[in-house]
């Protein structure tokens, strides 16, 4: 083999070596966030929904069902059980009433009760 084949053949494999290590680190060095605007019934788009837990926002989320996320509400929520490590149940867009256009992320929480306005991120792990 040629000297020059060798470098470019070490050169590819030293390329691709490091652009699979950037996507095994790009989670972790730069994760998904979605950010949420209040808790939501999400029942009542995503008819499968395994509790009716949900969260609403403006945004299309960056995860699918059965992603592992961990939602932090922000401070002074109501009900801290909705905080934590989870598994997306499903996504889904609002097709019409007052919320149209908005996203519902699903995800199997325990409902704890009607809250006021409880806005935060949901991240992927």
């Amino acid at each position: 083999m040629k000297k020059n084949t060798k470098l470019v053949l070490i050169g590819g494999i030293a390329l691709t070596t490091i652009v699979a290590i950037g996507f095994a680190f790009k989670n972790k060095l730069f994760p998904k966030k979605w950010k949420f605007l209040d808790n939501f019934y999400s029942k009542s788009v995503i008819p499968e929904a395994s509790t009716g837990v949900g969260f609403i926002g403006e945004m299309e989320p960056p995860f699918k069902a059965g992603d592992t996320v961990k939602v932090v509400q922000d401070e002074g929520a109501k009900y801290s059980g909705y905080d934590g490590e989870t598994v997306i149940g499903g996504v889904a867009q609002i097709k019409e009433g007052e919320n149209t256009g908005k996203w519902v992320v699903d995800v199997p929480f325990a409902f704890l009760g009607n809250t006021p306005v409880n806005a935060g991120t949901i991240t992927l792990v």
